[in-house]
């Protein structure tokens, strides 16, 4: 994983995202819990991402440019039990909404930092290591619409979806025209500060 100047194998993107899984579910995280991330692009992201996936539960991006009533009606429609947050200007604010809905907030300070909730009982991991099983039809992720016709909705997409879309991604296609057949690149582009949830896992796929 690359990153400006920064790299990461995918060893250690395992590592750290399931220590910080064992965080997550000595927090409360478990299968169809909500951990929404308050976080930029970043290889801390990823590891988030998948963090949350690996404690069983599912991701829900938000964006520091959000009002206030949105954002508290995204934390009390989810129920998530903890939110994870870059620390800095992202941030501000977030504490006292979280508090006042009883959800616990992770900080984020950049390189793998992720301050711990649970201090004097550790996270660990499940026996053998192993997170939890997951099942095809168990959101992967829920992203909130804009509520320019009213009221922000959030839209699931299970993991039976996600691991569609990679299959898909690796299959070769025929190419028509002089080259012949073979696999076909495909990409796209997103807004800033967008996370890219399908580009991603078919590169981890």
């Amino acid at each position: 994983v690359l990153f400006e100047d920064l790299a990461m194998t995918y060893r250690e993107l395992d590592e750290r995202s399931g220590h910080l899984a064992a965080e997550l579910i000595a927090c409360g995280v478990g299968r169809e819990s909500a951990v929404v991330l308050l976080m930029d692009r970043s290889p801390d992201l990823i590891v988030a991402m998948l963090a949350a996936l690996k404690a069983g539960g599912y991701y829900v991006p938000v964006a520091a440019g959000w009002p206030e009533s949105r954002m508290r009606a995204a934390l009390a429609d989810t129920r998530a039990p903890v939110v994870i947050a870059d620390d800095g200007g992202n941030s501000a604010g977030l504490d006292d909404q979280a508090a006042e809905l009883g959800v616990r907030v992770m900080h984020c300070g950049g390189g793998g930092r992720f301050t711990s909730l649970t201090a004097g009982h550790p996270g660990t991991m499940p026996a053998g290591g192993v997170m939890p099983e997951r099942r095809g039809h168990q959101l992967a992720y829920v992203m909130y619409t804009s509520g320019s016709s009213g009221e922000p909705k959030g839209v699931g997409v299970p993991d039976q979806a996600l691991v569609g879309d990679a299959d898909a991604f690796r299959r070769p296609r025929p190419r028509p025209g002089r080259h012949g057949a073979g696999p076909v690149l495909r990409h796209g582009s997103c807004r800033p500060g967008a996370v890219p949830h399908a580009a991603l896992f078919r590169r981890l796929g």
